[in-house]
């Protein structure tokens, strides 16, 4: 298909044209959408021909050369739960990428597993079925334990402790930590050189994984929503951020998010209870405001041109669920307190995006 863009604009009359012309040589039929805005009322007139039936792409058609597909040999696992791209885990100079399966029931029921695949020069074969017994082209871990639900959640790290290799987090739909349920948990897995069949997170080896945890007794579902692979802090190792929608604050289910900092020197566990604001922070919600984190949580790329990335979570106002909150904080070098309230917002260090009610 091919397509030409024409864009004209008149200051003086403040009238925009845009043509769009779309032919795919295939097909007769041709798109066509031609439409004219004039004047500050605004004023639109548009002639518009569509035909979608040349743009969809049928499944079917993967080939290999367009495409692969990958599938898994047990049914209801929820494989393709959790899927991204993860850079180059191997420093191969090929990216890689990894599925999440958070309702497998190896080796015990819905502890979950999550593949790893590496990528390759020419692409894969167009149809693959992975199979946690016998794995010949992915690496896998499993959860810790019955109900884990690891992979629910999957997310790119970067590199988080500064080897030139980058690592990928994947957190937990539930879990159990210290005898107490839904408590939930995140693991940071780093990338290396040499890689064995199965990466197993009950080692408790830095050099391996990273395991984070809390104690909060209420069940506060760690991990549900992870992400990665920006400089918050600007030391230039990449951060994590953890969603923890359970977490009671202010009210109930107030929900919280932890952001943990990158480092040279990592221990095996983590606890988001002891972070003292150097080497990472959680933020709770104010009063009035629940379910922080509840939807999502992700680092976003640096938008107001300061050299750190930003971090943006969820959240929804007591009285109305339906009114949602976007939090957008700004990346700092300044250490942050051990504990930032969204009350704390004041437009230099981030600021909120909500729908305005109609009046």
């Amino acid at each position: 298909t091919e397509a030409t863009l024409i864009n004209t604009q008149t200051d003086t009359s403040n009238s925009i044209t845009n043509t769009i012309i779309a032919t795919d040589p295939t097909n007769t039929q041709n798109l066509t959408n031609t439409s004219t805005s004039t004047g500050s009322n605004n004023q639109i007139d548009a002639e518009t021909e569509i035909s979608l039936n040349s743009y969809i792409f049928d499944l079917n058609d993967i080939n290999g050369n367009n495409g692969f597909s990958i599938g898994a040999s047990v049914a209801k696992s929820d494989f393709g739960s959790g899927i991204t791209g993860v850079g180059d885990v191997n420093n191969d100079g090929i990216d890689d990428f990894i599925i999440g399966a958070y309702s497998a029931d190896e080796p015990q029921d819905y502890s979950g597993e999550v593949y790893l695949f590496f990528g390759k020069e020419g692409g894969r074969q167009e149809q693959s079925l992975v199979n946690s017994q016998n794995l010949t082209d992915a690496i896998m871990t499993h959860g810790e334990r019955h109900q884990s639900r690891i992979g629910y959640s999957v997310s790119a790290a970067g590199d988080v402790n500064g080897d030139g290799i980058d690592d990928f987090i994947i957190g937990t739909q539930e879990n159990e930590t210290f005898g107490l349920t839904n408590i939930g948990a995140a693991y940071i897995v780093f990338g290396r050189n040499d890689w064995s069949s199965k990466v197993d997170l009950t080692s408790r080896d830095p050099n391996s994984s990273v395991r984070i945890e809390g104690q909060s007794p209420e069940g506060e579902d760690l991990g549900l929503f992870v992400s990665g692979n920006g400089d918050f802090n600007g030391d230039n190792l990449n951060d994590v951020i953890i969603s923890a929608k359970g977490t009671h604050t202010y009210e109930l289910n107030g929900g919280a998010v932890y952001v943990i900092y990158g480092r040279s020197n990592w221990t095996a566990t983590i606890d988001v209870t002891l972070l003292k604001g150097d080497d990472g922070f959680a933020i709770e919600s104010h009063e009035g405001i629940k379910h922080i984190s509840y939807d999502f949580v992700s680092m976003i790329p640096d938008i107001n041109s300061d050299g750190l990335d930003e971090i943006a979570f969820s959240g929804s106002l007591v009285e109305n669920d339906v009114k949602d909150y976007c939090f957008i904080i700004y990346g700092t070098d300044d250490v942050m307190p051990a504990t930032f309230n969204t009350s704390m917002l004041n437009g230099n260090n981030g600021f909120y995006i909500t729908v305005k009610e109609n009046s």
